[in-house]
């Protein structure tokens, strides 16, 4: 994975107008590297991807607190989804009302900068949600409110990534369910994306932060 994140932060590089390589450049590169380690080809690749895993770990530590609990593998053909092309949808009594960039620390310039393309990504998903995914999961009782995770593949295809519960241990990404619950309860939908580059590395772990550093001063320091 090292490699393909020196990779992608050398590309930015030899693309940046100033000739150097910024820090919301390089949070998409680590994205993107990450993403990509997810796809593999192999069982043993598979499970040491599992053991691994920090999140998988905390959520299984938490489950053996509880008397009972379910877990299963799923196992699906990998699909290539470009970073800034996933983004959390907010649905309240079975309506669509808030929709945004799911990566939110960082700035992608298809969405900052082109309102054509953002309006087509918005339409697009909308479509998707009313003619696809609201037929599936309404017919459900249970599926009034619930969080869903959307993504538009490098062919254009829609995607269900997965749905989540309507509450505040969901991550609201760019909405805040402590003083925006109008927003994320009630039409009109409203979309939101960064327009503005976060300081994303103060949000990565100790271990991730210093691989970006370490990667971002090198690359910067190279010919």
């Amino acid at each position: 994975m090292k490699t393909d994140f020196r990779q992608r932060c050398e590309n930015f590089k030899k693309k940046s107008k100033v000739g150097s390589l910024c820090m919301n450049d390089a949070v998409v590169a680590l994205l993107g590297a990450g993403k990509d380690a997810m796809s593999g080809t192999t069982a043993d690749y598979f499970l040491r991807l599992f053991v691994r895993s920090e999140r998988i770990y905390q959520d299984l530590t938490l489950a053996l607190g509880l008397t009972a609990f379910k877990s299963g593998w799923a196992i699906r053909e990998w699909v290539d989804i470009d970073i800034g092309m996933e983004f959390r949808g907010f649905i309240k009594d079975r309506k669509f009302c808030a929709l945004c960039q799911y990566d939110y620390l960082v700035k992608i310039p298809e969405l900052a900068k082109d309102s054509k393309n953002r309006d087509k990504i918005n339409h697009k998903i909308q479509s998707f949600f009313k003619n696809s995914v609201a037929p599936a999961l309404h017919k459900q009782d249970d599926f009034s409110d619930y969080v869903a995770d959307f993504a538009i593949d490098t062919t254009g295809k829609c995607w269900v990534i997965e749905l989540n519960p309507f509450q505040e241990s969901t991550d609201g990404a760019m909405f805040s369910w402590a003083t925006e619950k109008e927003k994320l309860t009630q039409e009109p939908l409203e979309f939101r994306w960064q327009s503005v580059a976060q300081n994303a590395g103060v949000a990565l772990s100790k271990v991730w932060r210093a691989l970006l550093t370490e990667v971002l001063q090198d690359v910067n320091n190279s010919d």
